[in-house]
């Protein structure tokens, strides 16, 4: 029934109808079929973990399967009035995370999903309707949207560009409009010239990442007509803005296995700029600089001079040692393409960061 192959995604499962006080009463209850397009990313145990889950809240079908062109999260109705069979297709995300309509669930969610599906079986997908609302007020199907749109890559080179250019080149191949909001466009005009290569990444991580140094960040918002927007705005910590990246559920080991390869290092008066780049090259991993945290406690990332005596060490072991000296810290994050990059960042807060 199910097979731990490399590459193997596919998992089904025909299970039998509970039954219940509709059948006792001569009315068949809803069927409820889940089809789930896991990513290729996603770990192999991770489908027998959603499988578990699934079949011990009792669904009647359940297939999980790789993604497919074309793939939409949604319901569809068949059966009859009396005995309706509802068929879900869902996605199950490179961070592990099960999306339905209406619902964002982790394999911990047990009582959540338990619930959702309770709902569908007894209230069909009306009873769905606004039952989840995501961040930027965005409803399931429109945050979806918003994450394929956003996870579309910028094919063009940025660094030492305008940042007004680059957002209006990067805004003008997304699905939806892009809007500047009157605070912003001076602080946006104003702005040093682009000192990132964000190539290769999605539209939505690297916007995120190159609006935050001139204080301004990217919101997704519900638009007057109905369709989703966004809005370039100045940064307040008050509000939810789109974030540069996003954590992954996976170990890192899982996410970027190269972390942990072992390699001889030895580091003398080395800039820590230059440590960065030749990490980021053996890795095939971008690089990002929380340059709003380094401006406010004073980091010059080429001032910093490196030493690390002769040791045979991992990539990881040797990244975390490098930005002590400097009083850094890195997180892997993913970008709407599920493409892992490190975010390096401050051990110390910053007050009133943009977010």
């Amino acid at each position: 029934m199910w097979a731990a192959l490399p590459g193997a995604v596919l998992v089904t499962a025909a299970l039998l109808p509970e039954r219940g006080l509709a059948q006792r009463a001569g009315q068949a209850a809803a069927r409820i079929e889940l089809e789930l397009a896991a990513a290729r990313e996603l770990a192999v145990g991770a489908h027998q973990q959603w499988y578990e889950l699934l079949t011990a809240l009792k669904v009647d079908k359940l297939r999980i399967r790789g993604p497919q062109a074309g793939d939409e999260v949604g319901i569809t109705t068949a059966g009859t009035a009396q005995a309706p069979v509802y068929r879900v297709v869902g996605q199950i995300t490179a961070r592990n995370e099960l999306l339905l309509p209406g619902g964002r669930f982790s394999p911990r969610d047990r009582e959540r999903l338990g619930n959702w599906l309770k709902k569908l079986r007894e209230g069909g997908p009306r009873a769905l309707e606004g039952d989840e609302k995501l961040p930027f007020g965005l409803r399931q199907e429109q945050f979806m949207e918003v994450s394929r749109d956003l996870g579309r890559p910028i094919e063009f080179e940025t660094r030492e560009g305008k940042l007004a250019e680059v957002l209006g080149r990067a805004g003008g191949s997304l699905e939806y409009r892009l809007l500047v909001d009157a605070a912003a466009r001076g602080a946006l005009e104003g702005a040093e010239p682009v000192l990132d290569e964000v190539r290769g990444l999605s539209t939505g991580t690297a916007l995120a990442y190159l609006l935050r140094p001139a204080g301004l960040m990217l919101q997704p918002r519900p638009g007057a007509d109905g369709q989703p927007e966004y809005l370039v705005a100045v940064a307040d910590a008050r509000q939810s803005a789109w974030p540069v990246g996003w954590k992954p559920q996976q170990k890192e080991s899982e996410v970027l296995p190269e972390l942990f390869q072992v390699l001889n290092v030895e580091l003398t008066d080395v800039p820590l700029d230059e440590v960065l780049n030749a990490i980021s090259e053996r890795l095939k991993a971008p690089i990002l600089l929380d340059r709003h945290a380094l401006l406010w406690h004073d980091i010059d990332v080429h001032e910093v001079r490196i030493n690390l005596p002769s040791k045979r060490t991992s990539y990881v072991q040797a990244l975390r040692r490098v930005l002590a000296q400097a009083k850094l810290k890195y997180e892997l994050r993913l970008d709407e393409q599920d493409r892992p990059f490190l975010w390096i960042t401050t051990q110390y807060p910053v007050r009133a960061a943009a977010p």
